[in-house]
Order: C-alpha cells, then sequence, then structure tokens
C-alpha cells in the first residue's frame, strides 16, 4: 500500500456505498488505493491511532474507495472496533502476553513488496453467515468508476503465532479461511465469491497470497471468515483477524 499524508474521516458513509458508471465511463479502471496516512499516524507497535476514535466510523482509501469501519463503547466504557483499519507494524517474532500490541504486523513483517503499510481486517463473527449481513462488518465499496480486479492477502503476525503454537494443537484438519463476495453497484449481493486459505493442510500462511477477484463495475464486496474452530481469543480458537493489501 503506498504511503502519503492524511486520512479522511466519513462520518456517515454507507458500508457498501457505490457509484453507477455512465457510457463514457462503462471501463475497467486498473489502479492502486492508497491510504493517505503518514508516520504519525501510527503508535510504536504500527497501530493507527484513531483505530478506537468514535468519529472514524468509515474510512476513505484514495482515489475512491469507502471502506467499513465501526468504534463502540460497551458496558464498561471499553471502546470496541470492528473493520478495516491501516498498520505499520514490522514484528514477525513470538510473543507472550499482552496480545494487543502484538496484533498490528503482518506475518511477513510488512505490506506487499516491504511497503510501509497495510489493511488490518477484524471481522465480527457473530454477524449472519447464512446471509449478507445489513452491515457487513469487513465491507469494500467504489466512490468512483472502476472495479477491485485483484488484491492481496496474509496472516497477522498475532494470528500466525497462536495457530503455530503447540497449546493450539493445530492438526492438518484444521483451516481459516477469508471468503469474499461480490454486490453489485447497488450493494446488492450476488453468486460470486472467492476463498482464500489462511490456514491449510496444517499449514499457516506466512506469505503474501495474490488474488484476483470478479466485482462488476462500480461494486463492490464484503469480506467473512470460516473456519474448523470457533472464533475467539481464547486457547484453541481462531482470532479472526486478516491482512489485506495492494488493491488494485
Amino acid at each position: 500500500m503506498k504511503y502519503s499524508k492524511y486520512l479522511a474521516l466519513l462520518a456517515a458513509v454507507t458500508a457498501l456505498t457505490a457509484c453507477s458508471t455512465d457510457s463514457d465511463g462503462d471501463q475497467e479502471l486498473s489502479y492502486t488505493y492508497t491510504f493517505e496516512t503518514s508516520g504519525e499516524d501510527f503508535d510504536a507497535n504500527g497501530r493507527w491511532k484513531n483505530t478506537t476514535n468514535l468519529d472514524a466510523q468509515n474510512l476513505s482509501m484514495s482515489p475512491g474507495l469507502n471502506i467499513s469501519h465501526k468504534v463502540t463503547q460497551n458496558a464498561d466504557g471499553q471502546l470496541e472496533w470492528d473493520g478495516f483499519v491501516p498498520a505499520a507494524g514490522t514484528e514477525t517474532g513470538d510473543f507472550a502476553g499482552d496480545w494487543a500490541n502484538h496484533l498490528w504486523s503482518s506475518a511477513s513483517g510488512n505490506g506487499v513488496g516491504g511497503s510501509a503499510d497495510f489493511l488490518l481486517a477484524k471481522w465480527n463473527y457473530m454477524e449472519s453467515v447464512t446471509s449478507m449481513p445489513e452491515t457487513p462488518s469487513l465491507a469494500l465499496g467504489n466512490a468512483a468508476s472502476g472495479r477491485v480486479t485483484a488484491f492481496f492477502i496474509n496472516n497477522t503476525n498475532y494470528v500466525y503465532h497462536v495457530v503455530s503454537a503447540p497449546e493450539f494443537a493445530l492438526t492438518d484438519a484444521d483451516y481459516l479461511r477469508v471468503i469474499m463476495h461480490a454486490v453489485d453497484n447497488a450493494g446488492r449481493p450476488l453468486s460470486v465469491t472467492q476463498t482464500i486459505d489462511l490456514v491449510k493442510d496444517g499449514k499457516v500462511t506466512k506469505d503474501w497470497t495474490s488474488v484476483t477477484c470478479s466485482i462488476p463495475m462500480g461494486g463492490g464486496c464484503y469480506f467473512q471468515m470460516e473456519a474448523s474452530r470457533p472464533f475467539g481469543t481464547g486457547v484453541g480458537q481462531f482470532p479472526p483477524y486478516f491482512c489485506i493489501d495492494n488493491y488494485a
């Protein structure tokens, strides 16, 4: 993901906002979406400083992509988030305790090609998986003509070490997958889906994987996950996180 200077906060963006194309613009556009962030926007662990900012309810990427981000306050007054955030962590080592400070890097330590930042995704595993949720937690929609044709995906460093640890007792039957669901330019779900394996046959992905996709012109997509075990942060559970970069 390319590095630039500013991040726009959209307080009232619909999760799958998209614009239809007209006859002059009805063509495939291939370009890299850019997070407009700077080094000052991240703490020493690579955590984006607005991750739990109540005003940062959806985010805009340049040149014209809206992504979902939601911050809520629980009964104890703690701020919680799901959706996408920029991240810039670089660590790849194992860790003990205080996992939240080790969440912000990919399993390979950087973005695609060693880039300084990427997208960190946190899926709300309580949402519906039998049909499209009313507001998907991980949604992407074009705010301009064109469509996404490819992206890269990886595990987070946190997930990689949790699943690789002896106490997780990973077996060849275990799996962890990201499912991409395409939507049209009105936000309606299509039958187009794509499955990306993060854990398969006893192996945990540690490198960025290139994915080509079939999203219609002016449309978008949402992501969900599925696994052989329950999602969560307890022992033997799959944490609901992954990394994504270089939409094109």
